[in-house]
């Protein structure tokens, strides 16, 4: 940088009293290096190379597409600028430490994988059995450090991360860069972690820590709250950035006349300029704050990295990205387009394929709605998958997306019941077990006691989802569920169980009953021979999706087979079944772990009777996390299908 005023500005401009109020992105773009920009040579990897990486991989094997699109500038600037491992763009002279990537939700890491040597068609597939997983994996490279690939974690990972760093050495210059964004900003565990590093700032004022808000105003689909407006706000005041840059560049242009008239303007018009743009709402933090930038500009997001590298403490980069940037579907759709099947033949980018139980639930809901004027429906960002927007279309003051806030949401559904509404709360199994404290004690402690309204939870991707690898199969909510004093649990096995399973939940009795619902992706339209006949000495008990799985074992071994959608408590039905026959032994299946699962509860209820000499062998997927894997592959993995079973059984 030349010898002027320039240098004298920036010192100014960072007083302390600026840095925690008033750290404004119209005041910083000219202190930074051009040389960031000026040396990133587009023929490693441009965007468009990435992209096309991107769509190549979804395209042949599915996976999260508009999230990682819009990403792709801001990754490679990251890649750039920082010093992390196994990045392409490594400067092998820097002495320090790797700096320290961290993203929050998974979904955002495909041009991540191709900057670190993983291109996402690696020979496997992406998505695939030892192919590149769809999240970050420690396995695959170094660089990633998050592997659960649930939202809103990374601040608190980053405080973690960053205190361990500065307590084994004060001067310690490894950085930590925590990028959060897809909606994870809605998420409590975000503000709890954002919190605790306010506090951190204060106490280690020149930590390397980076955060990065990748704002695209969606989760999974348009960001909502309070918080989504207050961005909304911050976004639109880029028009008030843009004048202002202009001004300046024009001012500086003068000399010292124009610096000094600027440098004038920029203190007396700080008043001014919070009522025409909103107040930063990160202004309290006491952590600088800069932005909003366009997070699809190389230029500007490596200027505002190499500031940040170089700044010595803590400090916030806002960056805007348009989600689905590269796909014209995709960029139109960003939340249909979040996640997308497998293409078929010659067409375009698919959607995600619906599924017979969302839409058997999208329909039954309604129908519900439409004679229980009390009922209301929540969701945690995943509206659409879950199939809540035909009732949201028909019913908007009784639906509330909550966003990424699973805590939240069970307990507004207990103050829902309580004023004496019947209350759905729709999410998939694996983000339900985030709200368990809330579940077990806002709401199964409030059924348990008092007579209020119902509240039921669908459970959509119970048991073994595959391909998203080790957080997201819901193989947990029985075991966990079940501990719950006074709380039914419900696998419907056919697509009429699960209308009936939901009608029954909702029906307007005010008798405070929490009921859980799970159910996978789809189910048989209607089971066959779902009760035996008679029971000869081998009994098959079926839970849920694996009723016709009970029943196709039986006919293969000539022994009978019943399928159950009653879990817990266990079925007085199906303990008198038992007891009035002539059986000697009992095969339960189901569809999750086997500790605390169903089978178990059987098996205790059953040895509670007298004269209880039955042999019980319960079947199910052993407690572990599981690599990426397909459904079918898992299910193998753990002797689940007829061949195995059949073979287990004979000897």
């Amino acid at each position: 940088m030349t010898e002027d005023n320039s240098s004298k500005i920036e010192t100014d401009e960072f007083t302390p009293e600026l840095s925690s109020t008033d750290f404004s992105g119209t005041d910083l773009p000219d202190k930074f290096s051009s040389d960031a920009a000026d040396n990133f040579s587009p023929d490693a990897f441009s965007p468009d190379q990435i992209r096309a990486e991107i769509i190549d991989a979804c395209h042949n094997y599915g996976g999260h597409l508009a999230s990682n699109l819009g990403a792709v500038e801001l990754t490679i600037a990251l890649h750039k600028i920082f010093n992390i491992e196994d990045s392409v763009y490594k400067d092998e002279n820097i002495d320090a430490k790797n700096d320290l990537l961290l993203f929050d939700v998974g979904h955002q890491v495909y041009a991540h994988k191709i900057l670190t040597g993983r291109p996402l068609d690696s020979g496997k597939g992406l998505r695939q059995t030892g192919g590149i997983t769809g999240y970050s994996n420690r396995s695959e490279s170094g660089s990633d450090i998050i592997e659960n690939s649930h939202s809103s974690t990374v601040f608190s990972w980053a405080d973690g991360l960053i205190s361990s760093l500065m307590y084994d050495n004060p001067r310690n210059s490894r950085r930590v860069v925590a990028v959060i964004g897809d909606g994870g900003l809605t998420g409590g565990m975000a503000w709890e972690g954002l919190n605790q590093l306010a506090e951190f700032a204060v106490i280690h004022p020149n930590a390397p820590l980076i955060i990065v808000i990748n704002d695209n105003d969606y989760s999974y689909s348009s960001t909502v709250g309070g918080l989504a407006r207050k961005m909304q706000e911050m976004r639109v005041s880029k028009r008030y950035t843009g004048l202002s840059i202009v001004t300046k560049n024009a001012l500086s242009k003068l000399g010292k006349p124009g610096i000094v008239v600027n440098r004038f303007l920029h203190t007396s018009t700080r008043y001014v300029k919070n009522l025409i743009r909103p107040t930063s709402v990160f202004s309290d933090l006491n952590i600088p704050y800069y932005g909003p930038i366009d997070g699809n500009d190389l230029t500007q997001l490596m200027n505002a990295f190499d500031h940040a590298k170089n700044f010595h403490g803590p400090i916030i980069i806002h960056t805007i990205t348009h989600k689905g940037l590269g796909s014209a579907d995709a960029e139109e759709s960003p939340a249909e387009y979040h996640a997308v099947g497998k293409q078929c033949g010659d067409t375009t980018l698919i959607k995600m394929s619906e599924t017979e139980c969302k839409d058997i639930v999208a329909k039954t809901i309604v129908d519900v709605a439409s004679i229980n004027e009390k009922l209301f429906v929540l969701s945690a960002a995943m509206p659409g998958p879950l199939g809540l927007t035909p009732f949201a279309d028909k019913f908007p003051e009784r639906f509330k997306d909550v966003g990424i806030a699973e805590q939240h949401l069970a307990g507004k559904a207990a103050g829902l019941a309580y004023m004496g509404n019947d209350v759905i709360c729709a999410l998939y199994s694996t983000f339900a077990v985030r709200g368990f404290d809330q579940f077990m004690f806002d709401v199964g402690l409030q059924a348990y006691n008092d007579k209020v309204g119902n509240i039921t939870l669908l459970l959509d991707r119970a048991g073994v989802t595959g391909s998203d690898g080790a957080s997201h199969n819901g193989l947990w909510d029985i075991s966990l569920f079940s501990k719950i004093p006074g709380i039914k649990i419900v696998a419907p096995y056919d697509q009429d169980s699960l209308k009936n399973a939901i009608s029954t939940a909702t029906a307007q009795q005010k008798n405070g009953n929490f009921t859980v619902i799970r159910y996978p992706k789809s189910l048989p339209k209607k089971l066959k021979n779902s009760n035996a006949d008679s029971i000869k000495d081998v009994l098959i008990v079926g839970f849920g999706s694996f009723g016709q799985l009970a029943i196709d074992l039986a006919k293969n071994i000539n022994q009978s087979a019943i399928a159950i959608d009653q879990l817990y408590p266990v079925s007085g039905e199906l303990i008198e079944k038992i007891r009035s026959s002539k059986v000697s032994k009992i095969v339960t299946l189901e569809d999750g772990i086997i500790e605390g699962g169903a089978g178990e509860a059987l098996k205790r209820e059953l040895e509670k009777q007298e004269k209880s000499n039955y042999k019980i062998y319960n079947f199910g997927v052993e407690n572990k996390f599981y690599e990426t894997k397909s459904r079918p592959e898992i299910l193998e993995e753990n002797g689940l299908t007829i061949k195995k079973l059949s073979e287990k059984l004979c000897n």
